[in-house]
């Protein structure tokens, strides 16, 4: 099955029970969040899950039957809905509040995937003839012709990663910024949203084209300055 398009990007780490998918993932998060991105994360519970204890108010309003409980603290915010989701709806809801979505589980779903894989769980790759994955996690060699990373290596993974799913690679626009004469130093996303406006506005212009190099200087004014 063909990978389906989302608004942003999204991948899957799967896996046997057991294998180290959460404990991956929560090594993968810093090094994405390192990189300027902002991070989703989705995980599949296939047998039901439940954040409202009974005997908190929160559950025993949502167990009267509440359809939305929202929680509120002065750092999180958390929503509990009644309903069922599809991946691609909650991409979609998403997509607003991350430029990347990491979902654990949704094997069956078809979206690209990476596979954390132990071997003293027996059996063989869960998703091995998925055409979607992309490689394997494993502290062990791996009978398949795919990209194969140890557990500790979450920065070569999100090397791959922004190759293989964020469009990312050699060819990427170089970007740098100046204010009042000194450097700044940006992150990956920053630098991604500005040259991308730039470009896209510069190639409007009568004559442009398609530009290779574009040189922006901009002065305040007089009149720019806090009064």
């Amino acid at each position: 099955m063909p990978t389906i398009e989302m608004p942003v990007p999204v991948f899957a780490i799967v896996g046997r029970s057991g294998s180290g998918k959460t404990k991956f993932i929560e090594s993968l998060i810093p090094e994405l969040r390192s990189r300027g991105l902002r991070v989703a994360y989705v995980k599949h519970c296939h047998k039901g899950f439940s954040l409202n204890h009974r005997e908190k108010d929160s559950g025993r309003v949502s167990e009267a039957g509440a359809e939305v409980v929202v929680l509120v603290s002065p750092e999180r915010t958390a929503t509990i809905e009644r309903r069922g989701n599809t991946l691609s709806e909650l991409v979609k809801e998403l997509a607003s509040k991350a430029d990347i979505v990491v979902a654990e589980g949704f094997k069956a779903e078809p979206i690209q995937k990476i596979e954390v894989f132990r071997s003293e769980l027996g059996g063989s790759l869960v998703c091995g003839s998925d055409p979607n994955l992309l490689a394997v996690i494993s502290d062990e060699a791996v009978a398949i012709d795919l990209p194969t990373f140890g557990s500790e290596k979450a920065k070569e993974v999100v090397d791959f990663l922004e190759a293989a799913i964020m469009g990312k690679n050699e060819l990427e626009a170089e970007v740098e910024l100046e204010v009042d004469g000194s450097p700044v130093e940006m992150k990956g996303f920053v630098k991604s949203v500005i040259s991308e406006t730039v470009i896209a506005i510069v190639s409007t212009l009568r004559g442009v084209g398609e530009p290779i190099e574009i040189k922006l200087r901009i002065k305040k004014g007089k009149g720019g300055g806090k009064a």
